[in-house]
Formats: C-alpha cells, sequence, structure tokens
C-alpha cells in the first residue's frame, strides 16, 4: 500500500432501503455512465459496465465469440458500481428489494431518500488489489472495444471493462481508497471507509 495523502476531510453518503438493483441504478446512471460494475450471483462474480441508459452489460463467449450483452439483474445479490467521483452499493436483503448505498467525497446532490451523514477522517490512502489472470493473445481474445480478456488456469477466462494494454502490460489493478480516521475514545487510527475506483494496468 502506498504512503497516505492529505485529502479532503468529508466523504458524503446517502442510501435508500427497499428498493431494487435496477431502480438504483437508474438512480445513478446519469450521473455514473461508464462505471465499472462488480456484481455478485450465486453462479458468478463478475465485472460489468453500467451504460447511460441504466442497463449493465457484460462480455460473454459464444458461438459468434466474445460479445457485450445486457445482464438479467435478478439473480443478482450484490453490486459495486464505481468511478473515480463515487460508489454505488447495492445488497438484496430478505423481506425487502434491497438497500442501496452512494458515497463520494463530493456532494452529488439527492439521488437517495436518506441522508446518512458525513464521514470525516484525516487522511486517504490509496490501495490497490491485483486481478488474477493475464490477457489473451490479442488474436484470440477477439474482444469487443474496452474490453479485455484475462485467463488463468484457476478461474479460466475473465472479462474486464478495460481497453487492452500494450504488449508489456499483463496485470490489472483494481484501485481504491481508504479513508483514515480516529476511533474513538483512545485517539487510535484504522480504516473507516474503502472505495472502490478504477481499474488500470500495472506499470
Amino acid at each position: 500500500m502506498s504512503e497516505a495523502v492529505a485529502t479532503k476531510t468529508k466523504l458524503y453518503r446517502q442510501s435508500q432501503q427497499d428498493i431494487s438493483l435496477e431502480d438504483a441504478l437508474n438512480q445513478v446512471k446519469d450521473l455514473m455512465p461508464g462505471a465499472i460494475a462488480l456484481l455478485y450471483s450465486p453462479q458468478a462474480c463478475s465485472f460489468g459496465r453500467l451504460e447511460s441508459d441504466g442497463r449493465v452489460t457484460i462480455c460473454r463467449n459464444g458461438k459468434q465469440g466474445w460479445q457485450e450483452q445486457t445482464l438479467d439483474l435478478s439473480p443478482m445479490f450484490e453490486a459495486r458500481v464505481f468511478d473515480e467521483q463515487a460508489e454505488l452499493r447495492w445488497l438484496s436483503i430478505p423481506g425487502s428489494k434491497g438497500k442501496a448505498v452512494l458515497i463520494s467525497e463530493t456532494e452529488l446532490g439527492k439521488k437517495f431518500a436518506d441522508d446518512t451523514g458525513e464521514l470525516s477522517y484525516l487522511k486517504a490512502a490509496e490501495q490497490t488489489y491485483l486481478l488474477w489472470g493475464e490477457p489473451l493473445n490479442k488474436v484470440k481474445q477477439a474482444a469487443p472495444a474496452n474490453w479485455s480478456i484475462l485467463s488463468a488456469a484457476r478461474i479460466g477466462t475473465m472479462p474486464v471493462p478495460i481497453a487492452p494494454g500494450s504488449n508489456n502490460q499483463t496485470v490489472v489493478e483494481l484501485r481504491s481508497r481508504e479513508y483514515l480516521g480516529e476511533i474513538e475514545p483512545y485517539g487510535n487510527v484504522a480504516v473507516q471507509e474503502e472505495r472502490l475506483m478504477n481499474l488500470t494496468w500495472q506499470t
């Protein structure tokens, strides 16, 4: 993890109970077009992209090769949709459609019903997670624009919404930002929140 860097001192949060994933995405589609979606269903964990009309597109391999498709959101039980300015989290809750939470370092206007307050923090620290797999040969890959196909023996192939890198770029990073604050009553500092931000090729 890189050294903590000084940044803004507030994180804004708003939420809504009993809201479907589809409705939550429609609330932020104008705010986060092109955002990356990390989606969980009982069958798989996959990456997608939020389109400007609220759909989520994914990349799948079929008879005609790798193609973009609209994702059926009904099996999803959790989603994290993020870009540089904000992250939308949605979680399915028994007896409810689900709960959505939107977090950002800037005020985004009223997107959800409940204002859950501001989180004051001392510093923000940049963090990265490495994705498994290396890109397939570009001839074999033949992926749609702005998609790359990662492959690893243990997981098979995994499409990710990032344009192919150069020949010497073989590792994709998931970047996040951790927010460090004091824990009462002793003044110890700990991670109070984390926000996913984007996918990049490791340099």
